[in-house]
């Protein structure tokens, strides 16, 4: 079975999500802060991470980094979830770093699409999106 660790200060759409994945057959947990977070990646270590970009104290960007700095949990395929899309792509943290992405709001449709096309690619990179633009459209970045 698949863990997957949903990280979202929004504890209604943490919720919401984690219904629906453990309706897919998908081992979910859950994060509402960050240092909850490290911890749980650290100790359970997820086959997918989807990550709030707004993640309060600090955000997503830089709770990725710290993923990234450690032994265990460095290389999670994360999917950033976002109602910013244009200012995380503009700002270029998130597109060097994320496997995936979710604008929000987003439908099951789109997130079951996009953990699929995650999860399916070990060095996925978002910059395959940047150069074909109408992969935005695809994956709810429209």
């Amino acid at each position: 079975m698949k863990k997957i660790l949903v990280a979202d200060h929004d504890i209604k759409l943490v919720d919401h999500l984690e219904k629906v994945l453990s309706e897919q057959g998908f081992l979910v947990y859950r994060s509402l802060n960050s240092s909850d977070l490290l911890e749980k990646a650290s100790r359970i270590k997820p086959d997918l991470l989807i990550l709030d970009t707004m993640f309060p104290d600090p955000n997503g960007g830089k709770t990725y980094e710290l993923l990234q700095q450690s032994k265990d949990t460095a290389g999670i395929p994360t999917i950033y979830m976002t109602t910013r899309a244009s200012l995380a792509f503009d700002s270029g943290v998130y597109y060097r770093t994320a496997n995936g992405f979710l604008n929000k709001p987003f439908n099951t449709e789109t997130l079951l699409k996009e953990i699929n096309r995650t999860m399916g690619q070990s060095t996925a990179s978002i910059f395959e999106l940047v150069n074909d633009p109408s992969a935005f459209f695809r994956i709810g970045l429209s």
